[in-house]
């Protein structure tokens, strides 16, 4: 899968203790913490349990589905359901899909058609060709960028709901889940500790994160982000995803023009606006999804889809020269843990800018 850079760390000790389920008090039990590599990110699982067995069952049991569903959505598994029908594109066949796999493809085409195009599971050959370009520092020819648009394309995905069955219809086509997969594992893994009666869980994978019931004594988990300019700044979550996509750690730079790792695949050109987006939804699986695609399309645009969504607020950093510009959704500072709502003045199109 794709990876993505991110401008989010935990905080040490007490904000990372997390309650247990609702039905069992506080004082009874322990936090308990895993840790193991999944999907290429280490994901990790934070929970607050009445007993290490129980505690690392639940865990053993979140992590076996992550993998089973890297099985599902992984790109370099060349025995992964993706693989297998990214391989045979274009040979008029379709192939049965796991539940799991119309689901994810269900959402993305959806998200897909209501940005235009900004987010497209079909981005796999483009990203292929950008990351031979960063190895040899080399931007890649129009040709070559014209010639892999003809294999991508979220239009080029036939879904048959009825059937429960998926045709991508060009030749060479590589589908690629890195912008939705590992917000979606992450609720599912805090999906099946609730189930075990732990609902003061949070999972995450790398900067995707599921959060459940908040720690002990706190209205919210308290996650620290980049402010941007050497700064700080931090939020409090619960019951909620939160991903943070960005070109802070992968990136090609040639003649002092720098591209970024992610890609437009409405154009097949790599952003050169320096940027991160943050976003908050209701679920890791809605947040991977929109930072992905509220990168491509910029503050500017991506406005509009937040004003569909009241439950769906981003925090945008952008670069300019030396400074980082703070752009932010209108009902993003409501999340902020300290006063840095105060800092803040009205601006056009209902965001504000952090000062």
């Amino acid at each position: 899968m794709s990876s993505k850079s991110f401008f989010l760390s935990w905080i040490p000790g007490a904000c990372l203790i997390l309650l247990a389920s609702c039905s069992t008090p506080s004082k009874n039990l322990t936090r308990y913490e895993f840790e193991r590599p999944q999907m290429g990110v280490p994901f990790r699982i934070v929970l607050y349990a009445s007993s290490s067995k129980l505690a690392a069952e639940t865990a053993e049991s979140a992590f076996q589905i992550i993998s089973d569903l890297n099985m599902i959505f992984s790109d370099y598994e060349a025995s992964s359901e993706t693989s297998k029908l990214s391989a045979q594109s274009g040979s008029g066949k379709s192939m049965t899909a796991s539940p799991e796999m119309l689901l994810l493809l269900e959402k993305s085409l959806a998200l897909s058609k209501k940005s235009g195009g900004a987010f497209d599971l079909t981005v796999g050959p483009l990203v292929g060709v950008w990351k031979k370009a960063r190895r040899e520092k080399k931007l890649p020819s129009k040709s070559t960028i014209e010639e892999t648009l003809t294999r991508v394309g979220w239009d080029k995905i036939q879904l048959d709901r009825k059937q429960g069955a998926v045709r991508l219809v060009a030749t060479g086509m590589k589908l690629d889940f890195g912008g939705i997969a590992k917000g979606y594992a992450a609720d599912e893994a805090l999906k099946s500790i609730r189930r075990a009666g732990m609902s003061r869980a949070l999972v995450a994978a790398a900067g995707d994160i599921a959060l459940g019931e908040p720690p002990p004594g706190a209205k919210g988990w308290k996650i620290e982000l980049d402010a941007g300019n050497g700064g700080k700044t931090f939020l409090s979550l619960r019951n909620c995803g939160l991903s943070t996509s960005g070109d802070l750690f992968q990136f090609l730079e040639i003649d002092g023009k720098r591209y970024s790792h992610i890609i437009d695949p409405r154009n097949g050109q790599a952003l050169e606006q320096s940027s991160t987006a943050t976003v908050i939804a209701p679920t890791a699986t809605e947040a991977d999804s929109l930072a992905t695609t509220f990168s491509v399309l910029g503050p500017d645009h991506s406005s509009i889809l937040t004003s569909k969504h009241r439950a769906i607020e981003v925090r945008f950093l952008i670069k300019q020269g030396e400074k980082t510009a703070v752009k932010v959704s209108s009902g993003f500072m409501k999340y902020y843990h300290t006063h840095e709502q105060s800092l803040a003045r009205s601006a056009p199109g209902g965001w504000k800018i952090l000062e």
